[in-house]
């Protein structure tokens, strides 16, 4: 008799409520079925995460935290560049494919915030920038849902105390009404009830890219109780969702 081992993939599975910042930030505005789906893949998350746009985020925060104090131009020029050489390297790629997705979107995002460049201008004069990619951990819980709360540069004043921080959202689907600001309250939150640090709403920017529309969190505490509310219903139907089938 011959024995065949054959591998099974179990599915992961994520007992206690956890989503992402965006999944949160889009669950109140979405319908009953797009609530579903979005429980859906927190509870049971794939293993293929798109990064279609994180080479252009690397690029921005990487610049914007070398803070130079003068030539912010040149910041501009640099992004230019690199869309150009990150859409041509996906040339030899079929289009559908990981290799070319994460080349050519990531060199749009960087042509988008090139077309950004006269609204960026007096956010790189007034704060100098540190980097905070790299923290995929930070979270916080809102009525026992964990949530993400990764913002993407922190930003400080003259004298390197940090006042405000920053989040890029690359993505070209329209944002929910609510999107920018409830995602401002988890990432102000978790300043405040993590890090036990108050930053003035007017320091902390949602910059949505493909729009070109800049947000701050000055709107946030308003979303306060949708958060608090939205936490409640996913918390309740967590239990509830059931594994997808695959088949």
């Amino acid at each position: 008799m011959v024995l065949t081992e054959v591998e099974v993939k179990k599915q992961k599975v994520v007992e206690d409520p956890k989503l992402s910042l965006k999944q949160f930030a889009r669950y109140p505005d979405s319908t009953v079925r797009g609530k579903i789906t979005i429980l859906t893949k927190g509870k049971y998350p794939g293993s293929f995460i798109p990064t279609y746009y994180e080479e252009a985020r690397k690029i921005i925060v990487n610049a914007f935290s070398a803070n130079f104090n003068d030539g912010f131009e040149l910041y501009f020029t640099e992004f230019q560049r690199q869309a150009a050489r990150l859409k041509k390297e996906a040339l030899p790629f079929e289009p559908k494919t990981k290799d070319y997705k994460n080349r050519n979107c990531s060199g749009e995002g960087l042509e988008r915030m090139v077309a950004m460049q006269k609204s960026i201008m007096p956010i790189l004069q007034k704060y100098i920038f540190s980097s905070n990619l790299g923290h995929n951990r930070d979270n916080i819980y809102i009525k026992e849902v964990r949530i993400g709360a990764m913002s993407d540069l922190h930003l400080f004043d003259s004298t390197r105390n940090q006042i405000g921080l920053l989040k890029f959202n690359f993505t070209k689907t329209k944002l929910k009404d609510h999107e920018a600001p409830l995602s401002l309250l988890v990432l102000r939150s978790f300043f405040a009830n993590v890090k036990q640090l108050k930053l003035e709403p007017k320091h902390c920017l949602f910059i949505d890219v493909f729009s070109g529309n800049i947000y701050n969190a000055e709107r946030a505490s308003a979303v306060t109780e949708l958060a608090e509310t939205s936490c409640r219903e996913i918390a309740a139907q967590w239990p509830h969702i059931i594994k997808p089938n695959n088949d």
